[in-house]
C-alpha cells in the first residue's frame, strides 16, 4: 500500500492513500463515509477547492502542487464549507453562482489535495513549501 511521507521528517502522515484521481472518484470524494478511517487519507487530484457540503465530520487538509510541494495547510474544516487551495473560505455564492470573485488564475494552477480526519495535521509540523512524498 502506498504511504504518504513527509520528507523533512520523513514522518508517515497516512499509511495508506485512497485515490480519488478519475473524474466520478474526485465527484463523491468522502460523501457517504460516516468517518475518516484513521491512518487514512484521500488524495483528490486535480483539485484546487473542496466543499464539505453533506458531509459527516470535519477534515484536515493539506493542498500541493504539481510536485508535492505544500501550498497550504488547513485544519479542521467543518462540514458545509467551501475552501480554495490558497486557504481562502468560500460562499455559496462565491464558489458556484459568481465564478468571477473566485481567484481562476488559482483555479486552473495544477493542484490536487490531501483530505486526512480531523486531529491528525495537529501531530506533525508541515509547513507551506514543505515536500511530501508517496511511497510504494
Amino acid at each position: 500500500m502506498p504511504a504518504l511521507i513527509h520528507e523533512k521528517t520523513n514522518q508517515v502522515l497516512a499509511e495508506k492513500i485512497i485515490f480519488s484521481h478519475s473524474f466520478f472518484k474526485r465527484i463523491r470524494g468522502l460523501l457517504g463515509y460516516k468517518e475518516m478511517p484513521t491512518h487514512q487519507v484521500m488524495w483528490i487530484k486535480p483539485c484546487a477547492s473542496i466543499h464539505t457540503f453533506f458531509m459527516k465530520f470535519p477534515i484536515d487538509v493539506i493542498f500541493v502542487d504539481e510536485n508535492l510541494c505544500v501550498k497550504n495547510v488547513c485544519t479542521n474544516i467543518a462540514p458545509w464549507t467551501v475552501l480554495n487551495s490558497l486557504g481562502k473560505k468560500l460562499s455559496f455564492f462565491q464558489y458556484y453562482i459568481h465564478p468571477s470573485t473566485y481567484d481562476l488564475k488559482n483555479y486552473f494552477q495544477k493542484t490536487s489535495v490531501f483530505e486526512f480526519q480531523a486531529g491528525t495535521l495537529s501531530k506533525h509540523s508541515i509547513n507551506k513549501g514543505d515536500k511530501l512524498h508517496v511511497d510504494s
